[in-house]
């Protein structure tokens, strides 16, 4: 017969409340889609598809369908040859904790301190969800 194929599907929700919208997040999945503010790039030498988001508003998903190709002599299992997903996101003003500053006090740099005419601190509280190293084994 012919060549053989299979395909890998990956859906992205986004977990967190509307107001929320994570910042350039990116799925990779070892081993293509119109949208917009999404982008995908496969890389050959990698054998990565690369699939990006400018902006992930809450309370979404989002799908990605990979199909692949495989010759004849190609090995079957190909869920193991595709490996896991990877996902790295930032969201912005978020804790996934809870976790608040109810009351923040800033000191001013004593004269004392060689820095006389330091200028006068702000009271700013960034909150920031970062993940670098979430796996989805397929």
């Amino acid at each position: 017969g012919g060549g053989g194929g299979g395909g890998a599907m990956q859906g992205l929700g986004a977990l967190f409340g509307r107001r929320s919208a994570a910042d350039v997040a990116e799925a990779n999945l070892k081993s293509v889609v119109a949208s917009t503010g999404q982008t995908t790039d496969y890389s050959d030498r990698e054998k990565v598809v690369t699939w990006s988001f400018a902006k992930l508003p809450g309370d979404t998903e989002h799908r990605l369908l990979v199909r692949l190709s495989l010759s004849n002599n190609a090995q079957t299992n190909v869920r193991r040859e595709c490996g896991p997903v990877n996902l790295t996101f930032t969201i912005p003003m978020y804790s996934t904790s809870k976790l608040g500053v109810r009351s923040l006090h800033v000191s001013r740099p004593s004269a004392g301190l060689g820095k006389p005419d330091a200028p006068a601190p702000y009271r700013w509280i960034r909150y920031l969800t970062k993940a670098t190293s979430y796996v989805f084994r397929l």
